[in-house]
């Protein structure tokens, strides 16, 4: 646990070996589950996912919630977790409730106390998650960085901006892996009309990403988040006005990352891909996952927007599909063809290591699954 608290991917690699090896003495131990839990569910939130093992958002999420159903007794850290899950399915007011739970628990808790304070901010609830901060500074006057950050994206939706990047400037002096203070500092700049001061946060921002195996940001991202419309729209707008890109860069999908037919062909025969469909939340995921499984005989067999069954083939350099059963994607439910290109750059959520682009054009980045056939 106290690795994890360092809050770096080196530290959350480490609480990780620890924490599986205190279950495995003491399957029992639910206070080790729940840190388990909260650590990969923190590490999905900062996309360390690399570090940990995971190559997709999903499967983190499915290793959180395997330790979580296996706790007889939800303490302050599982009701944590738990709220962070019922948030993510835009319950927010479950998620308040569960916090709170957690910090009935244990009132001294300071983690408990930003915990409620994230999920009341999330809610729209600003006077009150400001007030919950306060009140935890006052129980640790040598409070985390995160205090802070918290503090910023309140005054952030608050609209005062000033604030806003004085804290989270102090928050990432003294964590400079607060990749969500970066972002918060971001914003508050482009409020403030100072996009020369953003540059060098955004360079940092994004080569930080790069290090720990992170896709480039992009403001799309803000759209689909778990947050009120208040504060989504203030990140929004001040990212933008810093000068982030709102798209991804097309320039990236080059002839020189573009798959040949053998190559493709290589790629995908006998394997499954699976990547997400954008537009709407479900279970906590930003779209449905849809999977796709390749066929040594020319069949293909998944799931997009409902099972789908049909056959493909590659021929003009091109990955086309020709469905007899079933909607992969709204708006064609007959055929298709994709180009293929090589892509790490693109994916806002999980690293993927292609992305299929249809002519309309209409992107699928995609990763290979370990799973076979």
């Amino acid at each position: 646990w106290a690795s994890y608290l360092k809050g770096t991917p080196g530290d959350y690699v480490r609480a990780v070996a620890q924490l599986k090896l205190t279950i495995t003495l003491d399957p029992s131990y639910d206070r080790a589950r729940a840190a388990l839990a909260q650590v990969y569910w923190s590490a999905a939130g900062r996309e360390w996912l690399k570090p940990l093992g995971f190559k997709l958002w999903v499967e983190a999420r499915f290793a959180v919630q395997a330790q979580l159903d296996k706790i007889r007794e939800l303490g302050p850290v599982a009701l944590r977790v738990k709220a962070d899950l019922a948030r993510y399915d835009d319950n927010f007011d479950r998620a308040v409730e569960l916090a709170r739970k957690a910090l009935a628990l244990e009132p001294g808790d300071v983690d408990s106390h930003i915990a409620l304070a994230e999920q009341l901010r999330h809610a729209g609830k600003f006077d009150e998650s400001i007030e919950v901060i306060e009140q935890a500074k006052r129980l640790d006057p040598k409070y985390p960085a995160a205090f802070d950050t918290a503090l910023a994206y309140a005054r952030l939706a608050r609209q005062e901006f000033e604030q806003a990047a004085e804290l989270a400037r102090r928050a990432l002096a003294r964590n400079a892996d607060d990749l969500s203070a970066y972002l918060v500092l971001i914003a508050a700049y482009g409020h403030l009309g100072k996009p020369r001061s953003a540059a060098p946060i955004v360079e940092a921002l994004q080569a930080h990403r790069a290090r720990v195996g992170q896709a480039p940001y992009f403001p799309n991202k803000i759209r689909s988040s778990a947050t009120n419309t208040a504060l989504k729209l203030s990140l929004y707008a001040g990212v933008i006005a810093a000068g982030i890109p709102i798209r991804l860069d097309w320039n990236l999908v080059s002839a020189r990352r573009e798959l040949g037919e053998e190559k493709i062909r290589a790629l995908l025969n006998g394997k499954r891909i699976s990547g997400y469909l954008t537009g709407v939340r479900n279970a906590g995921f930003v779209g449905p996952v849809w999977w796709l499984d390749f066929k040594p005989d020319g069949r293909v067999e998944g799931r997009g927007r409902s099972d789908v069954v049909g056959r493909y083939v590659v021929e003009g350099g091109q990955l086309c599909f020709v469905w007899k059963q079933g909607i992969f994607e709204l708006g064609r439910i007959d055929n298709e063809c994709w180009k293929i290109y090589r892509y790490t750059e693109a994916t806002p959520i999980y690293r993927n290591d292609y992305i299929g682009v249809r002519a309309d054009p209409f992107v699928f980045p995609f990763a290979i699954m370990e799973w076979s056939r």
